[in-house]
């Protein structure tokens, strides 16, 4: 009995060991399988075949104008799948909603049959239930532009970065963070057949976040009609291209900002940066009357129409001789400018071009600024006289359109702005009453009788200014004649601007001799200043 007895015991030694064995050996995989790297992988794969999140598109920001009338829209869209082979009456049924879903009774894998719109969910979800999950849709909002090409440089396009939609270009991209908004996110259970959909957890849901609507300070009304009259004049003159930005210089409010041709979504006033020629003459003139240093009647001495400064020979386009300095800029003399400038000196000129803000921040998030012309106290004679006359340093539409704004307002330099229910930001006072004044009967003795006469209205008081610059040829290694940038701009009425105009037309084609600012771009400015005259008429009547 004894020896029976211990060979019992001993047998469920052994049997409680093994099952203790095992039942350790069953706890650590257990542990592996739920705690360890194995058991991480599962659950991730687990995940994978079972749980999945569905995207919730926001809905971007539209974009309205001042007159709040939509540049943008979004359009409700419905993206269908299908997930396994469907009933006959699940066919016909997507069918009539214009999809094109396979009949296969062994259908594999996941399969795109179209798009439809947001009225017929109601519809696809009743297929869904039906047809037991084995369709799925997703929603997505597609944008849409509600005006013509001449706004595309402005407003820009969106684009698709992995699920996000994003701004590319113009407005779309510079108000990216106000319009875009957040997605919102559905869980989703599904079955490991083919993906299909079992159920929604809609406690886990998390709704989108729609974009902001933006309503800037454009007018689309003022925005046909400038691009209509750059387009026409460009076509015309077959030129490389143009572009005309209106503001209201009284603060700086954008009403219209066109290029043309649309290359790219390439906004010109910002992104082309040019040498402007006699345009930038103010800076020079606007120095010497702030600081007493001219008088509007006093003479200069235009010699014959040439200035040799070192390696520099600085012309006119007519020999004048002695004149006064109110008939050197209403013809627009680049002698006289070259010699304002070396009588300023580099320091002065320098600190005028930073005032009336070339070079330096704006304030805006338009961006497109572009640096001053290195250290002035490394300038040559050559490069301080060519200064005076608009070479030797870029700027861009917007940088010019505010600096004249100064003049037409009294004084002050803005920011540009672009937000309607933004406040106008002023930066600095630019100019001195004095300066102001007489930059006034300059720029209207332009228009009167100077180069700028294409752009005189009958009996309204025009202040104006023409600019005209060769490019330089980098194939030539120099300023080629046959290629011009030509300008205009000007504000009305003289004493009260509401509206000033820039426009310059890139490189037209024609007779040389007629390829100048008064010649090219002040007609652009006549025509779109009648149509803002006549608008205007109509509206106070």
């Amino acid at each position: 009995m004894t020896e029976t007895r211990k060979i019992r015991f001993w047998r469920l030694y052994l049997a409680g060991s093994l099952l203790i064995l095992l039942f350790i050996l069953s706890s650590l995989k257990l542990w592996t399988l739920q705690i360890g790297e194995e058991g991480k992988k599962l659950k991730e794969k687990a995940t994978k075949q079972f749980y999945m999140v569905i995207s919730l598109p926001a809905k971007r920001g539209i974009i309205y104008d001042r007159e709040n009338r939509p540049l943008t829209l979004n359009m409700g869209n419905v993206e269908v799948y299908q997930h396994q082979g469907l009933s006959k009456r699940g066919i016909v049924a997507l069918r009539r909603l214009g999809l094109s879903p396979v009949y296969k009774k062994n259908f594999n894998g996941i399969k795109w049959i179209g798009y439809t719109s947001f009225e017929f969910i109601d519809s696809l979800e009743h297929i869904k239930r039906r047809e037991k999950g084995r369709i799925s849709y997703y929603k997505y909002w597609t944008r849409i532009y509600t005006v013509e090409e001449g706004y595309s440089s402005l407003i820009g396009y969106i684009k698709k970065e992995g699920k996000k939609i994003v701004g590319l270009s113009g407005l779309e991209k510079i108000l990216d963070p106000y319009l875009r908004g957040k997605d919102g996110k559905l869980p989703v259970i599904k079955g490991a057949l083919n993906s299909t959909e079992i159920f929604t957890l809609e406690k886990k849901k998390i709704d989108p976040v729609d974009g902001k609507n933006v309503k800037i300070t454009v007018d689309a009304y003022i925005q046909e009609i400038a691009y209509a009259a750059l387009k026409e004049k460009v076509d015309e003159l077959s030129a490389k291209g143009g572009f005309v930005i209106i503001t209201n210089p009284q603060n700086g409010e954008i009403l219209s900002m066109v290029s043309y041709p649309v290359k790219h979504n390439r906004n010109f006033v910002l992104s082309y940066p040019y040498e402007p020629g006699s345009t930038f003459k103010i800076v020079a003139y606007s120095r010497a009357l702030d600081d007493h240093i001219i008088n509007p009647l006093d003479s200069i001495d235009t010699e014959e129409g040439m200035l040799v400064v070192d390696d520099r020979t600085i012309k006119d386009v007519h020999k004048m001789g002695k004149i006064t300095w109110l008939e050197a800029f209403s013809h627009s003399s680049n002698v006289a400018a070259a010699k304002l400038a070396l009588k300023l000196g580099r320091r002065k000129m320098y600190e005028q071009i930073l005032k009336l803000g070339f070079g330096c921040p704006t304030g805006s998030f338009l961006r497109g600024e572009l640096r001053p012309p290195g250290n002035y106290k490394d300038w040559k004679d050559s490069k301080l006289a060519t200064l005076g006359i608009g070479y030797g340093l870029l700027i861009n539409g917007l940088q010019m359109a505010m600096a004249y704004g100064a003049i037409a307002n009294g004084g002050y330099l803005y920011s540009p702005k672009i937000l309607y229910y933004s406040d106008p930001v002023k930066i600095r006072k630019a100019l001195n009453k004095r300066s102001v004044k007489y930059l006034k009967l300059f720029m209207r003795k332009v228009v009167e009788n100077g180069t700028g006469k294409k752009a005189h209205i009958e009996n309204v008081a025009i202040c104006g200014k023409t600019g005209t610059a060769m490019v330089y040829d980098r194939k030539l290694h120099r300023y080629n004649p046959e290629r011009k940038i030509t300008s205009f701009i000007g504000f009305f009425p003289c004493d009260s601007p509401a509206y000033l105009i820039y426009v310059v037309i890139f490189e037209p084609k024609g007779t040389p001799w007629l390829m100048y600012g008064g010649e090219v771009a002040a007609p652009v400015f006549k025509k779109i200043a009648l149509k803002l005259l006549y608008r205007r008429l109509h509206e106070n009547i």
